[in-house]
């Protein structure tokens, strides 16, 4: 989108390194012939070269580069030295990775950096090369932030001959066979145990929207309320109120303890998304955390006092003045808004701007007041 005239060299460089993650080498052949003569575009013809499985003449590329006698790149010398010239150079492990070094990185057995040190950028550039192994880049994907389009390429890889031990590989199997599967009861039981894989490993908060997109295709029925609990966490994180409010009446309406607890402990991320809370929570906080010894009833007591801190409001009104049911406040407060008879409809507007559901901000901190 940027105008032709305004296209500068470094633009140029950073179009090129998008270019050659993408695989797309001929386009990326074309904008290394507009760059000037440079050692960014240098490694960069290395890379393409390496990508179009043309060692030689990466090999030809990289021995005219090193035949300057600056060499701006240590990094990038020291894994070329390992790649092109199969020498046993050492690697700076500490370095911090540019997308030139990746390219060259992939063609290692294994990489010597913890990708967790890199930027997402980085990583991401790592998962999009073939020449990665599956299972690394897989396993990466996971701690990636990815759309969901994104992440489902990476886990429909083949796993062919894989041992599955793993739980990242694991998920990728469950995840295909769930996306294969068109009977709505096979494949609500397979989602929910991916789903439960991916809780295991405190990982859904980077799952929800993949999650999500296969809930989707699923209706909220009690036949499925052993996958109830989790498809409302899911829908909470995405800040879908109306969904996840599908999944917890399911919950709410059958009599089971272990349903009943599992609606008591949700009852906190709907708050966060401004839906009432019920009347009968007290009761059922009772109910279960009457010996005080259960760490669910701990950490709820810790949220919910979160909750109550964040919603309280110093609106004079009488009429929504139930800080328990802010939801159903909000509503009455939009309607009274629009009442032409209403008076203090300043202090109306100022309860809903102290009151209406908020953008997450940290979605870390609301994933941690769901229990997993």
């Amino acid at each position: 989108l940027v105008p032709a005239q305004k296209i500068n060299s470094e633009i140029l460089l950073i179009k090129t390194n998008v270019l050659l993650a993408q695989g797309k080498f001929d386009e990326a052949q074309k904008t290394i012939e507009e760059l000037p003569p440079s050692f960014e575009t240098d490694q960069l013809r290395i890379n393409l070269f390496l990508e179009k499985e043309e060692k030689d003449k990466a090999i030809l590329s990289y021995e005219i580069y090193r035949e300057n006698e600056e060499q701006p790149d240590a990094l990038f010398t020291s894994i070329a030295e390992n790649v092109l010239l199969e020498l046993d150079a050492k690697i700076d492990e500490t370095s911090t990775l540019k997308n030139t070094h990746v390219f060259l990185l992939s063609r290692l057995k294994e990489t010597p950096f913890d990708l967790y040190n890199q930027t997402n950028g980085i990583r991401k550039t790592f998962i999009q090369l073939p020449s990665n192994s599956i299972d690394n880049r897989i396993f990466y994907a996971e701690k990636t932030v990815l759309t969901s389009d994104e992440l489902s390429q990476i886990y429909r890889l083949p796993l062919l001959d894989l041992k599955r031990d793993k739980n990242h590989l694991k998920r990728a199997e469950l995840y295909q066979q769930t996306t294969n599967e068109t009977d709505s009861f096979k494949k609500a039981d397979l989602l929910n145990k991916f789903i439960q894989l991916v809780q295991l490993d405190k990982l859904l908060l980077f799952e929800a929207p993949l999650i999500e997109k296969e809930l989707n295709k699923i209706t909220a029925q009690p036949q499925f309320k052993k996958m109830a609990f989790a498809a409302a966490q899911v829908y909470i994180l995405q800040n879908n109120l109306e969904k996840a409010n599908e999944w917890y009446q399911i919950l709410a309406n059958d009599p089971a303890d272990i349903h009943q607890k599992q609606r008591l402990l949700l009852t906190i991320g709907m708050q966060w998304l401004g839906a009432a809370r019920p009347i009968e929570t007290e009761s059922l906080f009772q109910h279960f955390c009457q010996n005080k010894k259960d760490k669910d009833c701990d950490e709820y007591v810790i949220k919910t006092q979160n909750i109550i801190q964040q919603t309280e409001t110093t609106s004079p009104l009488t009429a929504i003045d139930n800080k328990d049911k802010i939801g159903e406040n909000l509503i009455r407060a939009l309607f009274m808004l629009n009442d032409e008879l209403a008076k203090n409809k300043m202090d109306i507007i100022r309860f809903i701007e102290q009151n209406y559901p908020r953008e997450i901000y940290l979605p870390l901190a609301l994933e941690e007041s769901i229990f997993q």
